[in-house]
């Protein structure tokens, strides 16, 4: 009767556990789920950014090329431009030397 009881109380113990176990093992499960979904979302996302970052930066390293071709273009331009301003000062200065020995030889000659 004794063992029969101490018995019960075992398989009464027993059950309740298995039961609170099996409660456990399927919240944890059901956890496990939502956290494997959230990491396969977090993958994706890291993947398109890491996309995003690389077309970034080929986008960066073509502005940076286009800029830098512009920039010599520029300087160029500018190199021109002096050399072009150079060559029409110098112009200039003879033609007023031009002018200049005009006026003189018109007034050496003139009666």
């Amino acid at each position: 009767e004794r063992d029969k009881a101490v018995h019960d109380k075992i398989d009464c113990w027993c059950g309740k556990t298995k039961e609170a176990a099996k409660e456990q093992i399927e919240i944890l499960d059901s956890r496990m789920k939502e956290l494997e979904s959230s990491l396969s979302i977090k993958k994706s996302r890291i993947e398109t950014l890491t996309a995003e970052i690389d077309s970034s930066g080929k986008e960066a390293e073509d502005k940076k090329a286009s800029l830098d071709d512009a920039g010599a273009a520029r300087e160029a331009a500018l190199a021109a431009f002096i050399q072009e301003k150079k060559e029409l000062e110098a112009a200039l200065a003879s033609i007023r030397r031009a002018v200049g020995v005009l006026r003189a030889s018109a007034f050496v000659g003139a009666p």
